[in-house]
């Protein structure tokens, strides 16, 4: 019984650390930080792909969908950060769990899916699905 109850302690405490080791390395990494290589889970193929500008995000009603494929460029603080392809620059918004282990930096093209959050001054995007374009 001792044996059974120490087993499942350091089951416990090794999965604890697991989930804290791997949730620090996910997230945008800016050129100063060293990124680890990154793998994507799922189906990668051929699809359809139709993708916004954030030109057209940036006119875009309130809570529109949008699907833009581009980089991060800086964190701008906190889950906010400044999203750019050839058209211009938004900002983005990506709760810590939507991030699901992609470690990225200002070099990787992503696509992000997500909706337009339009207030008084200002447009972004908060993001549903963030994936590294194909």
């Amino acid at each position: 019984m001792k044996k059974l109850i120490l087993i499942s302690g350091i089951l416990a405490l090794s999965s604890s650390l697991y989930s804290v080791t791997s949730s620090a390395q996910e997230g945008f990494s800016s050129p100063q930080k060293s990124a680890a290589e990154s793998t994507t889970q799922g189906f990668n193929g051929a699809g359809t792909s139709n993708f916004h500008s954030v030109r057209h995000a940036l006119d875009s009603r309130d809570d529109s969908h949008v699907t833009l494929k581009g980089k991060i460029t800086e964190a701008i603080g906190g889950e906010r950060y400044s999203f750019q392809d050839e058209t211009g620059d938004i900002v983005i918004e990506i709760e810590h769990d939507e991030w699901h282990g992609l470690n990225v930096t200002p070099d990787t093209t992503l696509v992000i899916r997500g909706e337009i959050d339009r207030e008084w001054e200002s447009v972004k995007v908060d993001v549903d699905h963030i994936s590294i374009a194909p």
